[in-house]
């Protein structure tokens, strides 16, 4: 009688273990270092900030930003490269440090810093491989 108790034990301890196993690899399991791990339209996409000659372009957990000035794509900060790694969880990005809420609507990117907003417009030119290689040119035009 005893066996037969440790054996039901064991037996409903399997059908939870099994259960719950179950739910985790049904659920969405988070990438990114705790974001989504599907692409946000954001993403993979050449912006251009309204007014100003500053481009980005953010792809594969990476901002890569950068300033036309001279006609040379530079970092827009001497000595210093602009390429920040970034986390995602749905709208909500954390570069650099910072909590960022990007919404794309159409051709047009926001992004609110605080109580700050920017917004951008999609471009073809520069290319991502520009902008890439702007953030990383350290040397002021």
């Amino acid at each position: 009688m005893k066996q037969l108790r440790n054996v039901s034990r064991l037996l409903v301890a399997l059908v939870l273990v099994i259960g719950a196993s179950s739910l985790v690899v049904a659920c969405n399991q988070p990438t990114n270092g705790g974001g989504s791990s599907s692409s946000h339209p954001a993403e993979g996409v050449v912006w251009k900030q309204d007014g100003k000659d500053t481009f980005i372009y953010l792809a594969d957990g990476k901002s890569y930003e950068c300033k036309l000035k001279s006609g040379t794509y530079w970092s827009g900060q001497a000595g210093t490269t602009n390429i920040n790694s970034y986390t995602r969880d749905g709208n909500k990005f954390t570069v650099g440090g910072y909590k960022v809420t990007v919404t794309v609507s159409g051709n047009a990117l926001t992004l609110v810093i605080s109580s700050n907003t920017f917004t951008y417009k999609k471009v073809s030119s520069p290319t991502a491989a520009q902008v890439k290689a702007g953030a990383a040119n350290t040397v002021e035009p």
